[in-house]
């Protein structure tokens, strides 16, 4: 440490050039394996900002390279404030300015502490400036004038403290000593108190003599001990009385009191108190107000008794804040006291705030992104401070928010998303809150409306359907109607259903279902069949009439119901083809239930409808044999008698379960014999059947007949229809005008029956080939003659002028329409209906049409281009897609100026609407921004004439000047009147009523009316500040004429009386600026300004009063403003002059001392001043109270005794608050002008133990990872005790046996380190219990509780309960079963405890076989076996499982698991042999001479199962002789058990059955076929075929069935040859419409390739239906109402079609115009009802193909009015 440092540190002053110079203390201690240590430094005070103070990297002994890893940083956070480090160099440097004096206050040793903490490893410094005094304050005395009244009694040797001037700084620049001006009655003595402060007494040394010298003024100044001196003055004003008496003294110099706004008249807001220690009349106390201004007097009231304020009126905070009173108390001497009486009014929120809408943007598309304005609102409170701080907001979930733009402007915008469907419209709740105690709150109700789009696709009730249809419907039945609900409105709702797909592939879907495309119906176009198919889905789509339009689609699910139509079907017995009998034989010695045969049917149907019983019918001996009922098992009923026939007949009823029910019947042929020899005679003998026969050929017969005469009858049919069209004349063959009629009757009609089950009928034209055709959507065909078809009255659809939706009655037509996406057109005049007269057709997308789009209104006044501009504009409105084009002018239809996507011009309204929404888009301006950044402010003088300029608004804003009447400009003024308004045509800002400043403003100045300026499209806002200014237009005036004042001649030179203010409603320099007194001897007047700027006098006594002399005074005040010229006002002041007399106390000391402890009990003497007085009587009687510099807190803990002048304690000392304490004590007569005398009380308190210590966390190191080394910091810590001595020296410790250990590095700060390794497994956290106890008697203790949690290091592995686990599953197990849970454990925490299991490898045993079969749960450890196991496959299984944790590295543990897969049984035993034959049995032959115990065979079998379960057993489970054989039960062995004798049969089945011993067990059988014979040629089956019986030809059945073969072949020859001719003519008339125009024109024919077809179905609605030619490969195209011909509606269809069919029908040679050539032509439209208009219709079309002039030619022919044709044009 260098010795200049060392100096300064020890305080010897050094130089000012070395100010910059630190002082470095280093005390360095071993602690957490950091050397900490202190650095120390000294800086004058007032240094500059920036200056360095030191190193601290270098002082501290750091390494500056570690710096900005470490973190050097300043901990206090105190004095953080004044001192700054550089955390990259060390530098330490001056914050801000440094002021000992506040700092420190009086301390004489300036020290400020730091503590400097670095990390990496965390360490702390501590770190202490000491701040050097400089002499930078002079000494100052809390009262610059001291007055003081001194009896002329006063003898010399009294003294009157003057209290001490005030120095902060110390040491030798403090205060030093005191002088006083020289004169010749008092003297100074300067003492000092125990503290060392020093402080004057004025001791007079002079008898006083008031008729020589009433009043004296001297000077106190202080002076320091700085270089240079600095002092400080005070004025010291003695007034000598005359009199003994004493004025009234008020208990407070200021009243303050607080009231509320709205307090009711009559409440009491104060009461002041004075007191006068003189009796009698002098001391009777009356109470008035002095000078106040008129509003006040008007507002308060005072009781001249007991001197309570009241209010006489209700105060209004926003009038005025606050009201400053003086109030007189007089005695009955005339003495008078002044106080003030500050009366603050507290703002309640009386005033609600005012809600104002400027604009509105309504309605609102529903599509507005979030952010859209929409309304913009002004929101005021006229109260203040947060009474007046408004909050607005929205009520309820509402997708709409309040945002404030400037001021008091709020924007309402869209917050959300909005959606029509879900609510249509708005009530907007508008809540404005103020935030005073109770909130007021207005609201304010917007409706807003939201505009539908297309958003919302048609929505069906359900996800899908499901019908139910019973099979067999009628064809055309109603199924189901599916309901789409489309919450737009309008054209945005209107649904078209259709069907898409289905899954049906074998048939087209037309076949099956249709749809109504309006209401969804669906209907059934044929009759379902259950046995067909059981179900089937189609695809239903609903799409909106929305632009682009919206669908969805629905799967409809029909599920066909079965009904009992199906006969049961008969499998076994199977009838035979040659129908010979079927017999079964039945042995002779069966017993009762003996099982005969089983009948077996089947029924196609299901349900209760396939269930089947089985009856017995017919029956030779019914009681011999019984059928089940369900099972068909034909038994015996008993035994067999030799009474019963040998042959029985069995008919059996099967019938199923249908309402109502069908049934067939199988008959049986039983014959009852022991053998095949016995019963073969029975069989041979059949059955007679002449029944059968003569039924059979019944029905040949009659089925002959009727073939004959269906025949017959088609043969008639053709020749009368030939017949009679051959005498018809040729079709059209020429033209006259009964064409109409005569084609009633000379079409064949093909009749077809429809499909669909509706009330109406229809009458379909249609070309050739058109039964392909059905009722379908439109499509139409580029191959289709549709080129020139034009639609007449008769279509249902309207003329070529609808074809833009214009009314017929229009004089104007459409040249012709571009081609583009199928549409069908026509009008519609349903309500509701969309009147623009165009529909999409559902047809294919893209393909050619005709195409018209209405035209608009626009197109008059456009010209020849109109038309394009406004099908332009109308595609940008309607968003269609598809090219319009338009050539004509045609009139707009009512349903156009009413529909269709809305046009015409938006009205004012609307568009400032619109331009509030483009103002808030992307390319709009922000209303803020606009308000505030155009801001104008403007002065212009009250009174002003309505009418007058303010100044160029427009000009000034930047905006055109004449305003546009489009911009709407106006003046908005939030509420209240409007003075100002805008004159748009001069672009200036007007006077619009009267401006009365006073009125407007009252006294506030400047007076600033606000008022903003809106402008729209766009919507602009913009700020304007008038001022109003002052002119002198009021006169002053005061309260009254007149103001009396009462004053003692004891009253001193100097004395000040406050005189009554005038007041001037005028502000600035027209307000009130002076005042004027009239000349007098005594008086001068003193003209002050008040706080707010106002002026008022005080009456300032110049020259002593002398009663005897003049008893009362008049003076005149006049007050002058400062106008030009100015105006005045004047009050008589009248004087009385009141007498007094008085002697002063004396104390016998000046200064008293004690000493008490700090527990000192309530009520202890501290000490007792006494006081003399020479006077007698009251004058004598002596108060003693504390004096005025005595503080509020020394009166608390003080008592005085006013009568013996006692001095006890009445608080509790506390030595840490204050060490010394100062009373000033004063001493008062009851004279009627008392006296006062002071001394002062020092009392000093001993300090006792009564704090305990205070522990401070500085910084906590937690969780602290359970790796750490010991030694490391965990805490650091703080320990204070606020007493002193050895009762402040605190020593702490923390409990022993924890791993952590206290250390102490700087004086009362300690550090928490580690002294053991940590284990979080062991113990997660320690609660730290730190005990600070001090050196006291008796000791005090604090404890602290630091919290230490450990946190977690990866240093445990996972662990299993056991090193490995074997297992026992039974094959065939679910798959995805759960076969075992390994669970590990891991005392680590979160991600280190956080296991995931895997199957790491398989052995040997298992191969890899493990990743197939099993997979474990990687979060659980859980083993699933992925599929069944199989025992005989893999018997075992090892695999090893690993869990690892989470942590870095992660550790891991391995553990083996053994699966042992346990056998079921499940394998039936298999016969290995004898191996079974599927055509015959198994075949085995012994002789008729075996012997008992003859092993005819051995069955082998074995059983893939193992253990028990593959134990196998043999069992002879039927025999065709039981007794006879046995078999092995566990060899299979069959071997004979007796010998065989001549009655047993030659044959004999044996059924073995096979049996494993498993549970449940399995089995198999085996079936042998043992013979008896001698040899292998002998054996014959007995199951060869029965030698049949011949038969005798039935010749009549044969000629019969001949007979019907012949007449069906010559039936379908008939009907073939009909066929073929309808082919060939057809093929003809093909051939012409595939012919060349040419050639066509050439060769007319006769009309005879059109047929009609009309469906069967009853009026009263009739439709024709238009197809074109070909029409197989196109589809309906519109529909046309009833004719009264039902031919003629086709005739006038002739006009329609292609030239060259048109030209062939009416039979002339007239060449026609191809399509291509007829739109060059200017008329499209034209009526032919005779052939005179027709003949010069193709004239002007043979001008034009001659290259003639056809627009002359069409004028000519419309000249001529015999005719009556109509061209337009």
């Amino acid at each position: 440490m260098q010795t200049k440092q060392l100096r300064k540190w020890m305080g010897i002053k050094e130089s000012w050039s070395s100010k910059r110079q630190v002082q470095l203390s280093l005390l360095v201690c071993l602690f957490c394996r950091a050397l900490s240590e202190d650095a120390g430094y000294s800086i004058p005070e007032e240094m500059e900002k920036g200056s360095l103070v030191g190193n601290l990297a270098k002082d501290l002994g750091l390494n500056k390279k570690d710096l900005v890893n470490r973190k050097l940083r300043i901990l206090s956070a105190a004095n953080a404030q004044l001192f700054t480090v550089n955390g990259e160099r060390g530098d330490f440097y001056v914050r801000d300015r440094i002021d000992r004096e506040e700092i420190c206050g009086k301390l004489p040793r300036c020290v400020l502490n730091f503590e400097i903490v670095v990390e990496n490893p965390l360490n702390v410094f501590h770190v202490s400036v000491a701040i050097e005094d400089i002499n930078d304050n002079a000494p100052w005395f809390l009262k610059d004038n001291i007055k003081l009244e001194i009896s002329e009694s006063s003898l010399p040797g009294a003294i009157f403290a003057l209290g001490n001037a005030e120095d902060p700084d110390v040491g030798i620049n403090s205060l030093q000593n005191y002088q006083l001006s020289p004169n010749q009655y008092f003297a100074l003595d300067v003492k000092e108190s125990p503290d060392r402060n020093k402080y004057a007494m004025l001791v007079q040394s002079k008898p006083l003599d008031r008729e020589t010298e009433h009043s004296l003024h001297l000077t106190l100044t202080g002076l320091d001990g700085g270089e240079p001196i600095k002092t400080g003055t005070a004025h010291i004003w003695i007034n000598v009385t005359d009199s003994n008496d004493n004025p009234p003294v008020f208990t407070q110099e200021v009243y303050k009191a607080t009231i509320k706004e709205n307090t009711p008249k009559g409440y009491s807001v104060i009461q002041v108190k004075a007191s006068d220690r003189d009796e009698g009349s002098n001391a009777k106390i009356s109470y008035s107000f002095g000078n106040i201004p008129a509003k006040t007097g008007q507002k308060f009231s005072l009781d001249a008794e007991n001197g309570v304020i009241t209010l006489k009126e209700t105060l209004d905070f926003e009038e005025s804040t606050s009201y400053m009173m003086l109030v007189e108390a007089k005695d009955g001497g005339g003495l008078l006291t002044h106080s003030k009486v500050e009366v603050v009014v507290l703002d309640e929120n009386d005033n609600a705030p005012e809600v104002e809408l400027m604009s509105i943007f309504n309605p609102i598309p529903e599509d507005s992104p979030p952010g859209t304005v929409i309304a913009l609102i002004k929101v005021e409170d006229r109260d203040e401070g947060d009474n007046g701080k408004t909050a607005c907001s929205i009520q309820g979930d509402t997708p709409f928010q309040m945002l404030l733009s400037n001021n008091n402007y709020y924007k309402l915008l869209t917050e959300g998303a909005l959606d029509r469907e879900k609510n249509p419209h708005y009530n907007l709740t508008i809540t404005a809150t103020d935030k005073g105690t109770p909130p007021l709150s207005t609201h304010k109700t917007i409706s807003l409306q939201i505009s539908d789009i297309n958003d919302n696709s048609p929505a069906f009730e359900e996800s899908s359907y499901n019908l139910f249809v019973p099979e067999n419907n009628p064809s055309g039945a109603s199924l189901y109607t599916v309901r789409a609900a489309d919450p737009d409105l309008d054209r945005n709702s209107r649904i078209t259903y259709s069907i898409l797909t289905s899954n049906i592939e074998d048939l087209p879907l037309s076949s099956y279902v249709s749809i109504n495309s309006e209401t969804g119906t669906i209907y059934a176009q044929r009759s379902f069949d259950y046995e067909q198919f059981r179900e089937f889905r189609i695809q239903v789509k609903a799409q909106d009439g929305g632009s682009p339009p919206l669908s969805s689609n629905v799967t409809v699910w029909v599920f066909v119901l079965d009904q009992n139509d199906n006969s049961p079907r008969i499998l076994y017995p199977l009838p035979r083809d040659d129908d010979s009998a079927l017999f079964e034989m039945v042995p002779r010695s069966s017993e009762s239930g003996y099982l005969v045969t089983k009948v077996v049917a089947v029924d196609a149907d299901s349900g209760h409808n396939a269930w089947i019983s089985y009856r017995q019918l017919q029956a030779t001996d019914p009681a011999l044999f019984t059928i089940g009922l369900h099972t068909g098992e034909v038994r015996t009923a008993r035994a067999f008698l030799e009474t019963d026939a040998v042959k029985q007949k069995l008919t059996i009823l099967v019938k199923d379960n249908g309402s109502p029910p069908l049934s067939a019947t199988v008959t049986l042929n039983l014959v009852f014999a022991e053998n095949f020899q016995e019963a073969l005679p029975e069989m041979s003998n059949p059955p007679n059947d002449s029944a059968s026969q003569s039924d059979m050929n019944t029905i040949l017969v009659t089925a002959i007949i009727l073939v004959s005469c269906l025949f017959l009858f088609t043969a008639l049919t053709v020749l009368i229809l030939k017949c009679r069209r051959q005498r018809s004349p040729a079709v059209l063959g020429s033209y006259n005008p009964d064409l109409y009629a005569s084609l009633g009757h000379k079409f064949s009609c093909n009749y077809n029956q429809g499909t669909l089950a509706l009330p109406c009928s229809y009458e379909v034209c249609l070309a050739s080939q058109s039964g392909h055709k059905e009722f379908a959507f439109l499509k139409p065909n580029p191959g289709a003659v549709t080129d020139s078809l034009i639609t007449t009255e008769d279509s249902g659809i309207g003329n070529e002028s609808e074809c833009l939706g214009e009314d017929l009655s229009s004089s104007t037509s459409i040249q012709g329409c571009r081609r583009g996406p199928a549409r069908r057109v026509g009008r519609r005049r349903a309500a509701g209906e969309a009147a623009d007269g165009v529909e999409r057709a559902p047809g294919k997308e893209g393909s050619p049409g005709p195409v018209c789009a209405p035209a608009r209104p626009e197109s008059h006044a456009r010209g020849p281009g109109g038309c394009e501009a406004a099908a332009a504009g109308r595609r940008g409105r309607a968003g269609r897609g598809g090219p319009t084009s338009c050539r004509g002018t045609p009139a707009t239809s009512p349903g156009e100026r009413g529909g269709g996507g809305g046009g015409g011009e938006m009205s004012g309204t609307a568009g400032r609407l619109l331009g509030l929404l483009a103002l808030l888009g992307p390319g709009g301006l922000a209303v803020a921004a606009a308000a505030e950044g155009a801001s104008l402010r403007y002065a212009v003088a009250e009174e002003l004439a309505p009418g007058s300029a303010v100044g160029e608004l427009l000009a000034d804003l930047g905006l055109a000047v004449p305003a546009p009447a489009g911009r709407n400009l106006r003046v908005v003024t939030g509420g209240g009147r409007s003075y100002f308004a805008a004159d748009l045509s001069s672009g200036r800002l007007v006077v619009r009523e009267r401006l009365d400043r006073e009125a407007l403003c009252g006294p506030l100045a400047p007076c600033v009316l606000s008022l903003q300026l809106v402008a729209e499209r766009p919507l602009e806002l913009f700020g304007v500040a008038v001022e109003v200014t002052d002119i002198n237009d009021n006169d002053p005036a005061f309260p009254g004429g007149q103001m009396r004042l009462e004053i003692s001649e004891a009253v001193a030179p100097g004395a000040r009386f406050p005189l009554e203010s005038a007041q001037d409603p005028d502000v600035g320099a027209n307000a009130v600026q002076t005042y004027q007194l009239s000349a007098n001897p005594h008086f001068a007047l003193d003209v002050q300004t008040r706080a707010d700027g106002t002026k008022y006098a005080e009456l300032v006594l110049q020259k002593a009063l002398d009663r005897e002399r003049q008893r009362d005074l008049r003076l005149l005040l006049t007050a002058l403003d400062g106008g030009s010229p100015p105006r005045a006002a004047g009050l008589q002041v009248l004087i009385d002059v009141l007498d007094a007399n008085d002697n002063a106390p004396v104390f016998n000391r000046s200064t008293y001392g004690a000493r008490l402890r700090e527990d000192a009990p309530t009520g202890s003497l501290v000490a007792q001043p006494r006081a003399r007085d020479l006077d007698e009587g009251p004058n004598g009687e002596i108060l003693y109270s504390f004096s005025s510099h005595t503080p509020a807190r020394v009166r608390q803990l003080f008592g005085l005794d006013a009568a013996t002048g006692e001095l006890r304690l009445q608080g509790a000392l506390d030595f840490e608050e204050a060490k010394l304490y100062e009373i000033y004590i004063q001493a008062k007569d009851k004279g009627p002008n008392p006296s006062v005398a002071h001394c002062k009380v020092l009392v000093e308190v001993e300090d006792v133990n009564d704090n305990a210590p205070e522990i401070t966390v500085t910084s906590v190191y937690s969780p602290v990872p359970e790796d750490a080394a010991p030694g490391t910091v965990i805490a650091l810590l703080s320990v204070r005790d606020q007493d002193s001595g050895d009762n402040g020296l605190v020593h702490c410790s923390i409990p022993s046996g924890i791993p952590f250990a206290l250390s102490s590095s700087l004086k009362n700060y300690y550090t928490l380190q580690t002294k053991e390794p940590l284990d979080r497994e062991l113990v997660s956290e320690y609660n730290i219990t730190i005990a600070a106890r001090d050196s006291g008697s008796p000791p005090l203790l604090a404890e602290k509780h630091v919290l230490v949690k450990v946190s977690d290091i990866n240093d445990n592995p996972p662990k299993f309960p056991q090193p490995s686990y074997d297992l026992y599953v039974e094959e065939n197990n679910l798959p995805g079963a759960v076969i075992l849970n390994v669970s590990a454990s891991d005392p680590d925490l979160n991600k280190n405890s956080h296991l995931s299991y895997s199957i790491l490898d398989s052995n040997k045993v298992s191969g890899d076989l493990v990743g197939r079969y099993f997979s474990i749960n990687r979060d659980n450890g859980t083993i699933y076996v992925l599929v069944p196991l199989d025992h005989e496959d893999v018997m075992e299984f090892r695999m090893v499982v690993q869990v690892h944790d989470g942590g870095l590295p992660p550790l891991a543990t391995n553990l083996t698991v053994g699966v042992f897969v346990t056998d079921q049984n499940d394998n039936p035993p298999r016969v290995l042999y004898p191996r079974a034959n599927a055509t015959s049995l198994l075949p085995e032959t012994i002789s008729p001479s075996v012997g008992p115990g003859y092993m005819v065979t051995k069955i082998v079998a074995w059983d893939a199962d193992a253990g028990y379960n593959a134990w196998l057993s043999y069992l002879l489970l039927q025999a065709t002789d039981p007794g006879l054989f046995t078999v092995g039960l566990h060899s299979g062995e069959v071997s004979t058990t007796r010998a065989l004798l001549e009655e047993d049969s030659r044959k004999h089945t044996l059924v073995i059955l096979i049996k494993d011993n498993g549970e449940p067990a399995l089995s198999s059988t085996v079936t042998l076929t043992v013979t008896v014979a001698e040899a292998s040629r002998e054996t014959r089956s007995d199951l060869a075929m029965m030698p049949l019986v011949p038969q005798t030809k039935k010749h009549l059945t044969f000629y019969l069935i001949l007979a019907i073969i012949l007449i069906s072949v010559a039936f379908f020859l008939t009907v073939l040859g009909v066929g073929l001719y309808k082919f060939y003519k057809w093929r003809r008339s093909k051939d012409i419409f595939k012919a060349t125009r040419s050639s066509l024109y050439r060769t007319p024919g006769a009309f005879n390739h059109i047929d009609t077809v009309r469906s069967g179905f009853t009026p009263p609605n009739f439709y024709q239906q238009v197809l074109t030619t070909d029409s197989r490969q196109s589809e309906l195209l519109y529909k046309m109402p009833f004719t009264p011909s039902p031919m003629g509606s086709c005739q006038n269809t002739l006009a329609r079609v292609d030239p060259a069919l048109y030209n062939q029908i009416i039979s002339t040679n007239s060449r026609h115009l191809v399509p291509a050539e007829r739109r060059r032509l200017p008329l499209v439209e034209e009526t032919v009802p005779d052939a005179g208009c027709l003949s010069k219709r193709l004239a002007l079309e043979e001008a034009h193909s001659a290259g003639g002039n056809s627009l002359l030619l069409a004028e000519q022919i419309c000249k001529d009015p015999t005719l009556c044709c109509t061209f337009r044009f």
